[in-house]
């Protein structure tokens, strides 16, 4: 667990004397109250409190520790709904090496505690890009499934095409081809994944964002989902990109792989 303190609060505190050590100590004192309450004292982490730029902190403690992932929230003191990227968690996603998961808040319901016996991830949605590259997306979504034992769905959405009434009948008929073809192309792509793992597909038709979200929310037997995702074109989510529709609108965890 990592807390970045605002280089601004040192400065307000530097008027009492004595303050830095005293500054230090309450900080982490709060940090490990609040990660008892969240997860109980028993299976507290190791906490460090830093000073400095939150994203440039976040990403020094990632690669002093040797981390394999970074866990950030979609919300925050600015608002994730009005303001993501220019976010930290945006800054920290340009300059990462290693996945980054992230994780949106949890109503009512989601904070009650998952029933025993139910897996940490019991759904792994991999989004395959039938036109472009996906074997980074398969290849980190399989692991992840078969560390979890987890059922691994691989998805794609058919763009809806947009038509005039007086061609609506004809453009119906296209897309029906278009998901026919795209089924055949899913379950090819399913058939490359290793025979250990439980697969699924899924073909849809809509806006990607939308439908990615909408099955990443959809939640049978109480069953947890992850979707997973690459960085293309660059080390960020470009705005109107999939990839920045989902992670600006999330509803489940999402896990993005750096480049």
């Amino acid at each position: 667990m990592v807390y970045v303190n605002d280089p601004a609060l040192f400065v307000a505190a530097a008027a009492a004397p004595g303050w830095r050590p005293v500054f230090s100590r309450r900080s982490r004192m709060e940090l490990e109250r609040f990660v008892d309450e969240s997860i109980g004292a028993d299976r507290r982490p190791i906490c460090h409190v830093v000073e400095g730029n939150p994203p440039a902190e976040i990403l020094k403690a990632a690669r002093r520790l040797g981390s394999d992932l970074i866990v950030m929230g979609t919300h925050g003191l600015t608002g994730f709904d009005r303001l993501f990227f220019g976010s930290t968690t945006d800054w920290v996603l340009r300059g990462v090496s290693v996945p980054l998961m992230v994780v949106p808040p949890s109503d009512g319901a989601a904070k009650q505690q998952r029933p025993r016996g139910l897996p940490a991830v019991a759904r792994v949605l991999v989004p395959v890009d039938l036109d472009g590259e996906w074997q980074q997306e398969l290849d980190g979504a399989a692991a992840v499934a078969r560390l979890f034992d987890a059922r691994l769905v691989l998805m794609y959405v058919v763009p809806r095409t947009q038509a005039p009434p007086w061609l609506r009948e004809n453009v119906a008929a296209f897309d029906r081809t278009r998901l026919s073809r795209a089924r055949l192309a899913l379950e090819r792509i399913r058939a490359s994944v290793p025979p250990d793992i439980r697969t699924a597909c899924r073909v849809v038709i809509g806006r990607p964002a939308d439908e990615i979200a909408a099955m990443a929310s959809a939640n049978p037997g109480n069953s947890p989902g992850l979707v997973v995702m690459a960085l293309r074109g660059g080390r960020r989510a470009r705005h109107g990109s999939t990839t920045h529709d989902v992670l600006t609108h999330a509803v489940a965890p999402v896990m993005v792989l750096p480049r």
